[in-house]
């Protein structure tokens, strides 16, 4: 199970290598192939190659070839630019690809239970601990010491099952296995009958870990088994290419901020359109989505702050 690509090909192809090293024999993707990284129509052209593949959409995949959601009286220089930048980077194909794509979909077979696919946990469990588990929720955690890499699968599966919305939740749902990602936060536990999955991000991982996620997932002995992997990959030649690349050139902002999120593991963009929103109120703008000055001038002092807590 690969989820969260982003346009990040050389974390794609360590993944694939290690899950078929590891004897995977179907690839299940769990959405946000493209937008991202540099390299959107090549990360795109790559899994459409691949046999015994399942797909389904992800929220930004939506987005991106949403007819409905293009509005030309959005500028798209400002807040939306990386959006649109993307929507026209990639090919007719690809495009094509992405619309073809289910938000959901159930694998099933005889006497092995079924396994839901989806992008954002919001389907199933909206309202929950489930989709609390965030990349903001994550940093928050680590900061405040409230637990570490290795204490935090003690720290979810507690959290989770003291969340009485999520029991009253479980027992509606059919058994077995509910995999999704979105979040790039790694992690599995089992609950009754039902074994969540998320399967964390290949190309940018938030967990504090810059190795890419995937999960294997195996059935032995009548009962479904997670397996999360990390695999690495060569991040900081990555990072240097995304640098010079024509996606970082056409979008700064969005890209700087995707660059920081793979270089550190950490979420970027929440703590940016937070200090994005304090800059435009101070600045007297409360045209919003942010335009290209408003956009751009916060960018660069947000930067620089950056800059001075180093």
């Amino acid at each position: 199970m690969i989820s969260d690509i982003h346009g990040n090909l050389s974390a794609l192809n360590a993944v694939l290598n290690d899950a078929r090293d590891s004897g995977a024999e179907k690839f299940i993707f769990l959405g946000d192939y493209s937008l991202g990284l540099f390299e959107p129509n090549e990360t795109l052209d790559a899994l459409r190659e691949i046999k015994d593949a399942v797909f389904i959409s992800g929220n930004e995949d939506r987005v991106l070839v949403d007819d409905s959601s293009i509005h030309v009286d959005i500028p798209s220089t400002g807040q939306f630019h990386a959006k649109y930048w993307y929507r026209d980077y990639l090919t007719p194909d690809n495009i094509f690809f992405l619309k073809s794509l289910e938000k959901t979909i159930v694998l099933r077979q005889e006497r092995v239970p079924p396994v839901f696919i989806f992008h954002e946990p919001e389907i199933f469990f909206n309202g929950t601990a489930v989709s609390m588990i965030n990349p903001h929720f994550y940093a928050l955690g680590r900061d405040s010491g409230k637990f570490n890499s290795y204490t935090f699968p003690d720290f979810y599966s507690t959290f989770l099952s003291s969340d009485h919305k999520l029991t009253e939740i479980l027992p509606m749902l059919e058994d077995g296995i509910y995999a999704f990602g979105h979040t790039h936060i790694q992690w599995h536990t089992r609950l009754g009958g039902k074994l969540l999955i998320n399967a964390g991000s290949a190309g940018l991982p938030l967990d504090f870990c810059r190795k890419a996620a995937y999960t294997l997932l195996s059935f032995t002995d009548g009962e479904w088994i997670a397996q999360p992997r990390r695999v690495f990959y060569d991040v900081e030649l990555t990072l240097d290419r995304f640098k010079s690349s024509y996606c970082m050139r056409s979008v700064p902002v969005w890209c700087g901020i995707i660059h920081m999120e793979l270089e550190t593991a950490r979420e970027q963009a929440t703590p940016f359109l937070q200090f994005t929103e304090a800059f435009a109120r101070q600045a007297g703008d409360l045209s919003r989505p942010f335009s290209k000055k408003v956009w751009e001038a916060s960018y660069k002092s947000w930067v620089n702050s950056q800059e001075d807590i180093k």
